[in-house]
């Protein structure tokens, strides 16, 4: 048996991408749901699921906050007793710690980490330089560390440092000790495309920055968008994508910056691969599905990142997003807002 562990729409993506590549029998596949703390990504990966194309479907948990993290060790714990001996585990991120308690309970597996957006090449870094992830300390840490030791999840990055697996990924990252990598170029996605038009439009993909405080305020987002609209020829039709987790209160001000506003039920990967027609332009502050469409449609759309100065960029984001950059100036356009 397979069992496949995500908790968004792009691992569930890369899940169905994997499954294809390593040509792995739908009787042999169980794919897990695990339940975030946003409910859009439940609702996105119910969307893109074909239950046909797996032999079991579980949904993992429920709640939000302190709930739902309760539920899905309690689901996950659940799921391990189901299973005396599994071949090939696929998760999206395995700092997750219901993932971890899962993985952890069968370490004869192959392990295969998917790609969880740009948070892959923190991920990476962070196990190829150990040395240099920060510990969190505090009264909150003290406590989460006491209820994952009782509830049996170990500590992850001693585990996690010393297991062998194999990054299934769009990154360009190198092999190193105990990590495999194998390149995931979307050959199953690409064989989807129809015959396509392209339309005089621009694509911007959102980003929660403001959610998750990386930048401070809204006005300080929108004015970056402003800058955005000003790179671009006035007569193209701009349509701005939010990200799932971008609060849907906010949208009105955007719009009257002078997008309309798209919103997906299912990634834009495969929304522009499933579409007649597409834009000539799709870019964004930073998000992991730029580098996934110059995969999939190579020139054929002109892909965009706008780098924020750093200087309104919260301190601890800094180095995380510079990298990301840095790998960006290597395959698409950049250009400083």
């Amino acid at each position: 048996m397979n069992v496949f562990i995500v908790e968004s729409p792009l691992q569930l993506l890369n899940a169905m991408e994997a499954k294809q590549y390593f040509q792995l029998p739908t009787e042999t596949c169980t794919l897990l749901l695990n339940n975030g703390e946003n409910p859009n990504s439940m609702k996105q990966m119910l969307n893109l699921t074909d239950n046909s194309e797996w032999y079991n479907v579980e949904k993992v948990g429920f709640g939000s906050g302190k709930i739902s993290w309760l539920t899905r060790i309690f689901g996950m714990k659940r799921q391990i007793r189901s299973y005396e001996k599994i071949d090939k585990i696929f998760i999206g991120d395995f700092r997750s710690d219901a993932i971890q308690c899962f993985i952890n309970s069968f370490l004869q597996s192959d392990l295969f980490v998917l790609d969880d957006g740009t948070a892959t090449l923190k991920i990476y870094n962070n196990l190829t330089n150990p040395n240099r992830v920060k510990k969190i300390t505090g009264l909150k840490a003290f406590f989460k560390n006491l209820m994952r030791k009782l509830l049996g999840i170990g500590n992850i990055s001693k585990k996690m440092s010393k297991r062998e697996m194999t990054f299934f990924t769009s990154y360009n990252l190198e092999p190193m000790k105990n990590i495999r990598i194998i390149k995931n170029n979307y050959t199953f996605l690409k064989k989807q495309q129809e015959n396509k038009s392209k339309v005089d439009n621009l694509f911007f993909l959102g980003s929660p920055l403001t959610e998750k405080r990386i930048i401070k305020t809204r006005q300080e987002y929108l004015n970056l968008l402003k800058k955005v609209l000003q790179h671009y020829d006035s007569t193209k039709e701009f349509f701005y994508v939010p990200h799932r987790t971008e609060n849907d209160d906010f949208l009105y001000e955007i719009e009257n910056l002078g997008f309309r506003i798209l919103k997906l039920d299912i990634p834009i990967e495969f929304y522009l691969v499933k579409s007649y027609e597409i834009p000539n332009h799709v870019s964004s502050f930073y998000s992991t599905a730029l580098g996934n469409l110059k995969s999939l449609f190579d020139d054929t759309v002109e892909i965009d990142s706008f780098m924020i100065d750093e200087s309104i960029l919260n301190t601890n984001n800094r180095e995380e997003i510079k990298k990301i950059y840095d790998y960006y100036s290597k395959i698409i356009n950049v250009y400083k807002v």
